[in-house]
């Protein structure tokens, strides 16, 4: 499309692939001129810059008495479940930590990390000049970053700390209990040394940070502490064991429960006895009562024999009576049985009621010998009746001292079996802490003689082949670099001059058609 003020406006056409190769084509020697170039300053590169080794050991960590766990309670004791993660994260920082370096600094002196070696041959001197111009860019740079005080002036010791932290690496094998511990160096033979320095400082200082500061005397103590609390209680169970004499209390609760079996069966008995007693008693002061002491005519009179039947009828099935209600639990009802007791007593009573009590058997003058005879029984009731009670009280305190005593023996028994329970408790926290303190005697003896856990599998190793720079692919980038740079360099000059090349690119430029062509013809 033309501009009416300027004229046709000029587009300058994308290139196509024929005029990209054409391109390179007509600058082919620039390309090879520019790719030699760069594969010079590579050569160079490589030339001047110094080679890096690295030199590597391994070392295994093992699960041993540094990772132990300490017991925290009397009664707890721990069992090592495995390697942990935290473990080998934990020795990687240990191993990487700025004291060790400090450490590798001291003995070995600045002056081993800051000499270098005059160059004798002429690469040499090459290779020094490069590195001293690059040092120089590099204080230089330096310099204005502390003017500008981006950072701060580090002494000669913090330098070498800087480059030995940059320079050592150290990596877990995945999956095992291995770390591999690296460091590129130029010097194989110093990196070397310098790593051999670094893992005897780490097993040392392992040992040192692994170390329970004061644990021999802690377990002591406790172990002495506990063996005197297991003697005071020792001597609280004989004590208590001497009281009962031969048996423990076990044997004689055992004992004093049948004795105080007997008793309440004598009680039982004794009161059955005296119930049936009582009985009579009341049924002669009754007779006694009806009969008069004194006869005056011949007649003789004696107790019915169907009332004196009835009266002992009665009297056995009120002891009968009285033994139920003794055995029976006072908080049940009355039984069936003491039912069918208590009517029985009831009909035998109201048969009793419809007899005469007295028949005459003779009458004579004078006294009467059945109120004599009946009160001579009544007499003798009386004073047994007297004995019985006697004889229940006896029994009842001798019941309620056994029982007391049982009660005593039950509160004995408890404090023994909690005493010996406290005892056992003692004796395993005393083991416990016993086992604890050899433990740490021998910590203490292995870390004397510097045995530990840890180990180096493998010594520090240099590499056969220096790990940089990379010689292949240095020029191998060298290569494209050059190749690649100046093709796109001939390409940009190309687009920014404004030329034509076929009857396509002016008719795209002119936006009207190619009429003609005049072949290009070589000047004679």
């Amino acid at each position: 499309m033309a501009d009416p003020q300027f004229g046709p406006r000029v587009t300058i056409p994308a290139p196509s692939a024929d005029r990209v190769v054409s391109i390179i084509v007509q600058n082919w020697r620039m390309i090879l001129l520019s790719t030699a170039v760069m594969l010079t300053a590579a050569i160079g590169f490589l030339m001047v810059v110094g080679l890096k080794y690295e030199v590597s050991a391994r070392m295994l960590i093992k699960l041993g008495r540094e990772h132990s766990a300490q017991p925290v309670g009397a009664n707890e004791s721990v069992v090592p479940s495995g390697r942990r993660t935290e473990d080998i994260a934990s020795e990687v920082e240990i191993l990487g930590s700025q004291f060790l370096i400090e450490r590798v600094i001291a003995d070995l002196g600045e002056d081993f990390f800051l000499g270098t070696t005059p160059p004798e041959t002429l690469l040499q001197k090459v290779k020094a000049a490069g590195k001293a111009a690059i040092q120089g860019v590099r204080t230089a740079i330096s310099e204005v970053q502390i003017f500008l005080g981006l950072t701060k002036r580090l002494t000669p010791t913090e330098q070498i700390i800087a480059v030995l932290q940059a320079s050592i690496a150290i990596e877990p094998v995945p999956k095992s209990d291995v770390l591999v511990v690296s460091m590129t160096t130029p010097d194989p033979d110093s990196g070397k040394i310098i790593l051999d320095k670094l893992l005897l400082h780490y097993v040392r200082h392992h040992l040192e940070v692994h170390r329970t500061p004061a644990a021999h005397e802690f377990f002591e103590e406790e172990s002495a502490s506990r063996r005197d609390a297991i003697d005071r209680k020792q001597k609280e169970v004989n004590e208590a064991k001497q009281r009962f004499g031969a048996g423990s209390a076990g044997d004689q609760q055992e004992l004093l429960a049948d004795q105080h079996s007997q008793t309440m069966q004598s009680h039982a008995a004794t009161l059955a006895e005296f119930s049936r007693l009582e009985a009579e008693v009341r049924f002669a002061r009754e007779g006694l009562a009806n009969l008069p002491a004194e006869q005056r005519q011949a007649r003789v009179a004696r107790r019915s024999p169907a009332i004196e039947n009835l009266d002992v009828q009665i009297v056995e099935l009120q002891a009968r009576r009285e033994s139920l209600l003794v055995r029976a639990d006072p908080s049940r009802p009355t039984t069936r049985d003491v039912r069918d007791l208590d009517e029985e007593i009831a009909r035998l009573a109201a048969l009793r009621g419809k007899q005469l009590t007295f028949v005459t058997d003779s009458e004579t003058g004078g006294v009467n010998k059945v109120h004599q005879d009946l009160e001579s029984e009544l007499q003798v009731k009386q004073a047994r009746l007297k004995g019985l009670t006697a004889q229940l009280e006896t029994l009842s305190q001798q019941g309620a001292e056994q029982e007391r005593e049982l009660s005593s023996l039950r509160e004995a028994m408890d404090r023994e079996r909690r005493q010996e329970r406290e005892l056992a408790l003692l004796e395993d926290s005393y083991m416990l802490y016993a086992k604890r303190l050899e433990e740490v005697r021998v910590s203490q003896a292995m870390d004397v003689a510097d045995i530990s856990n840890v180990s180096v599998i493998s010594p520090p190793l240099a590499s056969v082949l220096p790990v940089w720079p990379r010689k292949k692919l240095v020029m191998l980038a060298a290569l494209l670099v050059g190749l690649g740079g100046s093709t796109v360099t001939a390409l940009v000059l190309d687009l920014l001059r404004p030329a034509v090349f076929s009857r396509r690119d002016v008719a795209q430029i002119l936006g009207a058609p190619v009429l003609a062509r005049i072949s290009e013809t070589r000047a004679l």
